[in-house]
């Protein structure tokens, strides 16, 4: 199953399938609720986060 990332990701670059499965692999999608803070002041990010929707 292709996810947003990897659709953008394809419409700049070729991927071939055994890449796309890598993107998904490593870039697994999480949902908040909303107004969830990802990060407070002063908290060292640990993940990076695209934010879908």
């Amino acid at each position: 199953m292709e996810n947003t990332m990897v659709t953008l990701m394809s419409s700049f670059i070729d991927l071939t399938e055994e890449e796309k499965q890598g993107i998904l692999e490593a870039f697994p999608i999480k949902t908040y609720p909303p107004k969830t803070n990802l990060l407070r002041e002063g908290q060292i990010a640990k993940d990076a986060f695209f934010v879908i929707k």
